[in-house]
């Protein structure tokens, strides 16, 4: 006997601009696909819509073509933004059980299983399947403390649209004042770079694109940089271009990737949106366009010297859920937030790719906790070594900011 189980798909959660592109400036769509966008009730600022996993790889196919086409720079944006979120959606459909990752289900899904089919054996097989159907729904939708009290459904939800603006699950604070944000790190420094742009006419660069020694220079007292980082570039390097002020170098690209600076005539040079955020009163506008570029937009990989995890951004709403868990002030090891933050599939990832038992919390310190830390969501505390090792036993807390920040509605 064969059970028929409901076919395997995902909840696409679509913006307003997504929606309204989709259903009106693109032809390679198939039409059974926008007829299901088109139905699908209001939520909020967008529309959430059930697509099985056939339909999700029709609608992958017909926005990479309808991107590659476009004739506005803003429809390509939003195309291209909306065929990245496709992309890991599928991925992570196709490639994680919803009920551990390991292929192996739940134990409360195993004897339930054994029990369903003690009581109904001898049933025909529709009743079967609707009982089977309705034990793994159960199970779907049951509150479980490893997932931090979300239920798989709820945690699958949060990893397959958990983006930030309505009808996704994460909210942030867009009008956050200057007293509130700006000494954070990056906003800090990316403000001093974008005025000494300005004040420079365009920051010159050298041949290969990037800023000259003489900028690098000039920002060397402007940046905002650990304490005696400075020096220390100071006696290592003679002579210090961008690639030995990592600092400036990621402010630098964080601003070409968010669009707030641009080429032109081998200088960089400040667009309108970076110049309408540069203000004081609009500092809780700049810091959401950070946070954004920094989580949505620009490859984490490229933070770190280690190894490529893919996993750790395609599901950093769930980790960032999880954070928001800790209580604010209190520290929490490295090696206990591990477990935590990354799912299942994040840790056959990384196993995969490193065997080093250290692995995972470095990459948690490198693409996330740090990045956080740099918007003064998270504070990085050191401790001691643990011999023989030479890694940190490292703790972090989070800071009030990240509630007045981040909220979930899930």
């Amino acid at each position: 006997m064969i059970l028929d189980f409901p076919p395997q798909g995902v909840l696409l959660a679509l913006t307003r601009q997504e929606r309204q592109t989709l259903l009106h400036d693109t032809t390679a769509v198939p039409p059974h696909i926008l007829h299901k966008i088109e139905a699908a009730p209001w939520e909020g600022e967008g529309v959430r819509v059930w697509l099985s996993l056939d339909d999700i790889e029709e609608l992958l196919t017909g926005v990479s073509w309808e991107a590659s086409h476009a004739s506005f720079r803003r429809r390509e944006h939003i195309l291209l933004d909306l065929y990245d979120r496709l992309a890991a959606m599928f991925a992570q459909a196709v490639g994680i059980d919803r009920m551990g990752g390991d292929g192996q289900p739940i134990p409360e899904l195993v004897g339930g299983l054994m029990e369903l089919m003690t009581n109904i054996k001898g049933d025909d097989p529709d009743c079967m399947r609707e009982a089977l159907a309705r034990l793994v729904s159960e199970q779907d939708q049951r509150p479980l403390p490893e997932l931090g009290g979300l239920s798989p459904d709820q945690a699958f939800l949060l990893n397959q649209c958990g983006w930030w603006a309505d009808p996704f699950p994460i909210r942030l604070e867009e009008n956050l004042s200057f007293e509130q944000v700006g000494q954070t790190q990056l906003l800090s420094n990316v403000r001093v770079f974008l005025q000494a742009v300005e004040e420079f006419e365009g920051a010159p660069t050298t041949a290969k694109g990037n800023l000259t020694r003489a900028f690098v220079g000039h920002m060397l007292e402007l940046l905002s940089l650990p304490p005696g980082h400075l020096e220390m570039i100071r006696q290592v390097c003679k002579v210090i271009n961008e690639s030995d002020v990592w600092t400036l170098h990621i402010v630098r690209v964080i601003c070409q990737v968010g669009r707030l600076v641009r080429k032109r005539k081998k200088r960089f040079v400040i667009t309108r949106k970076a110049r309408g955020l540069l203000q004081e009163d609009r500092a809780g506008g700049l810091y959401y366009h950070l946070f954004d570029t920094m989580f949505r937009q620009f490859n984490l990989d490229y933070l770190t010297r280690l190894h490529e995890v893919p996993g750790i951004q395609a599901t950093i709403p769930y980790a960032l859920y999880r954070i928001g868990q800790l209580p604010v002030g209190q520290d929490h090891d490295f090696e206990s937030l591990v477990p935590m933050v990354f799912v299942p599939t994040v840790h056959e990832e990384i196993g995969i790719v490193s065997s080093h038992g250290d692995m995972p919390q470095w990459l948690l310190k490198d693409l996330l906790l740090r990045p956080l830390e740099s918007l003064g969501l998270v504070k990085i505390v050191a401790g001691e070594r643990k011999p023989p090792s030479v890694s940190l036993k490292t703790r972090v807390r989070r800071l009030p900011l990240f509630d007045a920040f981040i909220r979930f509605d899930i």
